[in-house]
């Protein structure tokens, strides 16, 4: 099947940065064959479905190049004290939070992105970059599941919990809770099953992950034990082909991660690097109030437009919105599934009273 995106202002990003008016783009199949001019296309392609862009920008999906699995549920906790915050994070993924946490979460954040036009994701599967959900396999295949529902590209960074190992996990039954002491080589073999499960499928990839290493530690033992953990990690992407993730670096960390635990290298990105894709597009209406008056079309877009201007998204050729309309799936199924899973993971962590909102009205907050 032949797509023709014709008629808005193609921004291309191509060597050249070329910025096309009135321009088009062919899909073939599940990749970009053409771009150029809307009139030489529609000649080209007469018998192509159509999507009629005039007056919208046509650029490459946007990538999200670091964020994390989880987050998405519990963005509302702590009424803006950071350290709540963060505790909370810890508790509830390592014992609140079953696969289907994760799934419920994977398809809101997953939902979330599309809308805005995003339609690459990378997500550490937990909190921090040491809180990961690596204790069973069974979590990150669930969030794998979640963004196969939705239809967006996703790339799973896993990686170990920072030492000293074991560290508490908890599942949940119909008989309640029950505890568990997860060692390093437990996670570094539920990392190889997550790889083996969810990597190449599904527009699913899986990155591994290492915590930072900021030298906080001069123990002798504890350094060359997390060397060790850091190098199998690495060899076991590198077995797998898959990509490898870091999430913080600081003061020096970076030369660490290279001289320390060969961390680093062409397969390798740290927070929040991007690249681009060769198959996926979105339209930006920029017939807005905030996007007038009509010139300068790039400045427009990266200055004043914003993610609910979108109003296509394509990702492998399949068309996943259309005029800011979802077809393939209730929206409103995703947002109750996850609303139900945010009220048992409160109530399974006692968490209830940090959704109990505190605006701060008549109060100055230094």
């Amino acid at each position: 099947m032949t797509l023709l995106v014709t008629g808005g202002i193609v921004v291309t990003m191509d060597r050249e940065r070329r910025v096309l008016e009135h321009g088009a783009v062919a899909i073939e199949g599940t990749r970009i064959a053409t771009v150029g001019r809307a009139f030489d296309l529609n000649a080209a392609y007469p018998g192509a479905e159509r999507i009629d862009a005039t007056g919208h920008a046509i650029l490459p999906g946007l990538i999200d190049g670091h964020a994390h699995a989880g987050h998405g549920l519990v963005k509302t906790l702590g009424n803006g004290n950071s350290e709540v915050w963060s505790e909370a994070c810890r508790v509830i993924y390592t014992i609140a939070s079953p696969p289907s946490f994760w799934r419920a979460e994977a398809r809101l954040a997953a939902l979330e992105r599309l809308m805005f036009g995003v339609t690459t994701g990378v997500s550490l599967l937990g909190g921090g970059d040491s809180v990961m959900r690596t204790d069973r396999p069974e979590h990150a295949i669930a969030h794998h599941q979640g963004v196969t529902d939705i239809g967006i590209r996703d790339i799973m960074a896993v990686g170990p919990t920072r030492p000293p190992h074991p560290r508490l996990y908890a599942d949940w039954n119909e008989t309640g809770r029950h505890d568990r002491q997860v060692s390093f080589d437990q996670q570094l073999d539920t990392i190889a099953a997550i790889i083996e499960a969810c990597h190449g499928k599904h527009r699913g990839h899986v990155a591994t992950l290492m915590p930072v290493y900021r030298k906080t530690t001069h123990d002798p033992a504890l350094v060359s034990e997390i060397t060790r953990q850091g190098r199998l990690v690495r060899d076991l992407g590198r077995r797998h082909g898959t990509l490898f993730h870091q999430d913080g670096h600081r003061s020096g960390s970076l030369a660490m991660a290279e001289t320390m635990f060969d961390l680093l290298g062409p397969n390798a990105f740290m927070s929040h690097c991007t690249d681009l894709t060769e198959a996926d597009l979105i339209t930006v209406d920029l017939r807005r109030p905030h996007l007038a008056p009509a010139n300068m079309p790039i400045w427009r877009l990266v200055c004043f437009a914003n993610g609910q201007d979108v109003e296509t998204a394509i990702v492998d050729g399949q068309i996943l919105m259309r005029n800011r309309k979802i077809s393939q799936f209730d929206t409103q199924d995703v947002l109750a599934e996850a609303s139900a899973e945010t009220i048992t993971m409160l109530t399974r962590t006692g968490l209830g009273l940090e959704v109990i909102e505190r605006p701060g009205w008549g109060r100055v907050r230094g």
